[in-house]
C-alpha cells in the first residue's frame, strides 16, 4: 500500500495539499489549492478490510467507496492518511456567512467522519473515489432540523481533492413530511452546483 510519506521519501517530511473544487451555479468551478504544513504521519492502526466499500456512521452520516467519474484520470490510490492529517486537512475549511463564516464540518460531526474517511482512501483504487454525507444540525439548537454536507475526495499525486456539492442541504423537512428518502448528490470534476468554500493560505486556481 501507497503512503503519502513513501511517496515524498522517507528522510524528509511529508508536503501534504489539497484542492477544494467549489463551484457557483452557472460559473467556472472555483478551485482552492494550499498546503496543510508537513507530517510524516501515516496511519499505524491495522489496515482495515480491503473489500470494505461502506462505512454507516448514522441515519444520514456515511463514507462510501464508489467507481471514479467516467472518463477521470486515475487516483494515486490506496493511500495511508492518518486520522489527524484529515483532521488538518478538513479542520478549516470553512462556509462564508456573516464574519466568519462557520466551518463546514462541526467538530465533533468532523470527529465521527476522521476514521472512515482514512479507512476509505486506504482501501480506494486507482479508479474510485470516495463519498461522504454527514447531517448535522448545524449549531441551531435541539429544535432544528439537520442539514447535509455532500462531497467527493479522492488523491492525485499528492494532493488530496476535496469536490463539495451541498455545504447545507436542507432534506429533512421533505424527509419527516413526506417520508422521502432524500437523493443526496456529490460533488463532480465536471457540473456545477451553488457550493461556496474557502480555506485560509488558500489560492484560487479557476
Amino acid at each position: 500500500m501507497r503512503s503519502i510519506a513513501q511517496a515524498a521519501g522517507a528522510a524528509r517530511q511529508v508536503a501534504v495539499a489539497a484542492c477544494l473544487l467549489c463551484v457557483a451555479a452557472g460559473a467556472p468551478a472555483g478551485v482552492l489549492d494550499f498546503l496543510f504544513g508537513s507530517s510524516k504521519e501515516a496511519s499505524t492502526k491495522q489496515a482495515p478490510d480491503s473489500r470494505r466499500r461502506t462505512w454507516h456512521v448514522s441515519e444520514f452520516t456515511g463514507v462510501r467507496v464508489v467507481p471514479a467519474e467516467s472518463g477521470a484520470a486515475a487516483n494515486s490510490q490506496p493511500v495511508n492518511l492518518s486520522t489527524n492529517l484529515v483532521r488538518d486537512l478538513l479542520n478549516q475549511v470553512r462556509v462564508p456567512g456573516p464574519g466568519n463564516g462557520e466551518a463546514l464540518f462541526g467538530r465533533e460531526e468532523l470527529d465521527e467522519l476522521l476514521e472512515p474517511i482514512s479507512e476509505a482512501l486506504q482501501v480506494a483504487g486507482p479508479r474510485e473515489d470516495v463519498l461522504v454525507v454527514s447531517s448535522n444540525r448545524r449549531g441551531g439548537g435541539l429544535l432544528s432540523m439537520p442539514m447535509a454536507v455532500t462531497a467527493r475526495l479522492f488523491v492525485a499525486g499528492d494532493k488530496l481533492n476535496l469536490i463539495v456539492h451541498d455545504t447545507r442541504y436542507d432534506f429533512f423537512g421533505l424527509y419527516r413530511g413526506a417520508n422521502k428518502q432524500p437523493e443526496f448528490v456529490y460533488g463532480s470534476r465536471s457540473a456545477a452546483s451553488s457550493a461556496a468554500i474557502d480555506r485560509p493560505g488558500a489560492v484560487r486556481r479557476r
